[in-house]
């Protein structure tokens, strides 16, 4: 049996498989960006956003719908086609990683994508706890379309409309509801639910996972203080010009 850090590499025609899917979802995801570029003469981040909205749309419905069948009765959790949902958000995280590093990124986000290419590769090659990795993926790839909603909408000049509103509350809410609270629960649960059976591995990942979530939620956290600075200040300078 061939080992390395944990995961087993005996089995070639899995390998072979996934190694495969890994590699025609991320040309599949590059050949999208490349062809957004040429078509809609765009900006990078624009055309990344796109690619980056339809695979949060895609993963966290397919996710969420894996997830919810086996409790409805349909099949069991074990026989989720988990590979290849972990294929293609691997796909897709391995183009962003190239993005960020191309066009440049803050440092949570590059170790959020690091680890995230990191633990799906893990994963995908261990055949353990495959369905909890599509649960998160499913939870938190929800908030990824509200997310470049909001920036199209801003990209727009819509920041004024009840659209735009109800979308940055709907992804603030979501987005710290999943972030902090589920997250948080899903961590405890892995350190002191023992009948879920964590390895040292498994809680290793569960913890930078969580960690970074933290991270992303108070860089969003100073963004928001932020803004509201700015916004008072904004309204306390017209409110002088009303004066004089």
């Amino acid at each position: 049996m061939t080992t390395l850090f944990w995961m087993d590499f005996s089995d070639d025609s899995y390998n072979r498989t996934t190694l495969w899917r890994m590699l025609v979802f991320f040309i599949l995801y590059v050949s999208c960006y490349k062809l957004l570029r040429k078509k809609l003469k765009e900006s990078p981040e624009y055309c990344c956003r796109l690619v980056t909205f339809a695979h949060g749309l895609i993963a966290s419905t397919v996710s969420c719908c894996y997830i919810m069948l086996p409790a409805l009765g349909y099949y069991k959790v074990d026989s989720i086609p988990s590979p290849f949902i972990l294929s293609h958000s691997m796909g897709f995280f391995m183009f962003d990683l190239f993005w960020c590093f191309a066009h440049g990124e803050t440092w949570v986000m590059y170790f959020h994508h690091i680890l995230t290419v990191t633990g799906l590769f893990y994963y995908l090659f261990k055949l353990e706890k495959q369905y909890f990795i599509v649960y998160a993926i499913g939870l938190t790839e929800f908030t990824n379309p509200l997310l470049q909603t909001r920036w199209f909408l801003k990209h727009y000049d819509m920041r004024d409309t009840w659209t735009f509103k109800i979308v940055e509350y709907l992804f603030f809410i979501s987005f710290y509801a999943i972030r902090l609270i589920v997250l948080s629960y899903y961590s405890y649960e892995g350190w002191f639910n023992e009948s879920l059976g964590f390895t040292t591995d498994d809680l290793i990942f569960t913890t930078l996972g969580a960690l970074t979530g933290y991270a992303l939620a108070y860089q969003m956290a100073s963004y928001i203080v932020y803004q509201v600075k700015k916004t008072r200040k904004e309204e306390q300078e017209e409110q002088k010009l009303k004066e004089q």
